[in-house]
C-alpha cells in the first residue's frame, strides 16, 4: 500500500498498516481486487480541512476518481487520522478502524473499476446505494479474514500471523457501523441478508439510472427500514432495479 502524508500530524505505523494489507490480501479470497488496488491508488494523510475539501460529506476518509491533490489527475484515496482517532478507545480499536475506513474506500474505487465512463447523478439514491454497498464489501473482507484463522486450512498463505485481541475485528466493524448514518447502516443490512448487489451495482450502473421509479422505491424502502430490513422485500427491489 502506497501512504503519502499530505498535512496530517498523525502517520500510520507499520502494525496499522500491515493489518489493513492482511485484511486485504485474505478478504479478496478468489478475486484478488482491493489488494491489487493498492499498489496502483495512493492514499494520502490528510487533516480536516482537506477531508471537508474532497470529503463531499464523508467524515473518515474519501475516494476520488480524479482528484488533484498533487496536481496530476489520478484517483486517490483519503483518510482523516484525526477524526478517526475520535472514534476509537485504545490502540486495537484504531488499528481495527483504520483498517476499515481504508478498505471502505478501496471497495468504492473496485466498484468504479467496473463502471468505468457511466455517469451517475451524485443524488440521495447514489450516497445510499454506494455507500452501503461499500460498507457491504468491507464487512465481508472483515468476515473473510477473520473465517481464514478460524479454519484449519487457510484459504491463503500471507506473510500476516493471526494474533489474539480483546474483540474479533469483525465485531467491533459491525458495532461501529450500526452506529454511523443510516445509508453506511444499510450495508450492515445486507450482510446480515446476504444479499450480493454490489457487483451488479459496479457493472449495471447505467441500467440502474434508467429506472427512476423502481429507485424511487427501493430508496423510500431502505430509508424507512434501515436495522429491520425484510430480506424477502429487499431482494425483490434490489432485483428490480436490473432485471
Amino acid at each position: 500500500m502506497k501512504t503519502f502524508n499530505l498535512n496530517s500530524k498523525y502517520e500510520l505505523t507499520g502494525a496499522q498498516i500491515s493489518f489493513a494489507e492482511s485484511v486485504a490480501i485474505i478478504g479478496d479470497f478468489k478475486e484478488s481486487v482491493i489488494y491489487s488496488l493498492m499498489d496502483r491508488i495512493p492514499v494520502f494523510l490528510v487533516d480536516e480541512k482537506t477531508q471537508e475539501k474532497y470529503g463531499e460529506g464523508d467524515i473518515l476518509g474519501f475516494y476520488q476518481d480524479s482528484g488533484t491533490i498533487l496536481g496530476e489527475t489520478i484517483p486517490i484515496i483519503g483518510i482523516c487520522l484525526e477524526r478517526i482517532l475520535n472514534y476509537a478507545s485504545d490502540d486495537e480499536e484504531l488499528m481495527f478502524l483504520i483498517a476499515s475506513v481504508i478498505i471502505h474506500e478501496f471497495a468504492h474505487a473496485k466498484i468504479s473499476a467496473f463502471s468505468r465512463g457511466v455517469y451517475s447523478p451524485r443524488d440521495e439514491f447514489y450516497k445510499w446505494m454506494e455507500e452501503s454497498s461499500a460498507n457491504f464489501i468491507t464487512i465481508n473482507y472483515f468476515e473473510n479474514y477473520e473465517s481464514d484463522f478460524k479454519s484449519p486450512h487457510p484459504k491463503k498463505q500471507t506473510k500476516y500471523a493471526h494474533k489474539t485481541y480483546s474483540q474479533t475485528p469483525l465485531a467491533f466493524l459491525k458495532q461501529f457501523v450500526n452506529q454511523q448514518p443510516d445509508e453506511y447502516k444499510l450495508g450492515l443490512d445486507l450482510f446480515q441478508h446476504k444479499i450480493w448487489f454490489s457487483h451488479i451495482w459496479a457493472s449495471h450502473k447505467a441500467d440502474i439510472n434508467n429506472r427512476p421509479q423502481e429507485k424511487k422505491d427501493w430508496l423510500q424502502y431502505v430509508q424507512s427500514n434501515v436495522g429491520k430490513t425484510d430480506k424477502v422485500t429487499l431482494n425483490k427491489l434490489y432485483e428490480a432495479l436490473w432485471k
